[in-house]
């Protein structure tokens, strides 16, 4: 999973712990913190342990136990090209992502993903009054899911 917002990080979340359940695979989220230009990477304005307590807090509240995942947090200038270094090849993502007609930034973020090669699965937030509620009820088989690794596959 790559780490967007609370709400979106949570919904891949939920989604990402059904599919490893199904599918017997590793979980890994991976966060990109960019830290401003003005300060050096080694001593970003947000501190790394915050940053870090806060994604464990978000895999717990999804029912991820600690031990069943690894989190990954990069502290970047630039988020793509980190993603671009950081993602195995080929790798299953999932994205949370609001249920709205426009592009947004999690659209942008699964194209830009599989461009590189990577099978892009988005798990909607569930919207209420306006307010992301980050559950993500949406019903993924294990068939689908190897579907749509196998399709991936296919295109590359």
């Amino acid at each position: 999973m790559v780490a967007t917002n609370r709400n979106g990080t949570l919904a891949a979340l939920r989604m990402a712990g059904r599919l490893a359940a199904n599918l017997g695979a590793r979980l890994a989220l991976v966060k990109t913190q960019i830290v401003p230009f003005q300060f050096p990477l080694e001593d970003p304005p947000v501190a790394v342990e915050f940053l870090e307590q806060q994604l464990r807090d978000l895999a717990c509240e999804a029912d991820i136990e600690v031990q069943e995942i690894v989190i990954q947090l990069w502290l970047c200038r630039e988020r793509s090209e980190t993603l671009r270094k950081v993602l195995p090849p080929r790798s299953l993502v999932v994205v949370g992502k609001s249920r709205r007609w426009w592009p947004i930034a999690e659209k942008r973020l699964g194209r830009f993903l599989s461009f590189l090669g990577h099978q892009v699965i988005f798990a909607d937030i569930e919207e209420r009054n306006g307010h992301g509620q980050g559950n993500s009820d949406v019903g993924l088989t294990r068939e689908m899911a190897l579907k749509a690794i196998d399709e991936g596959r296919g295109a590359r």
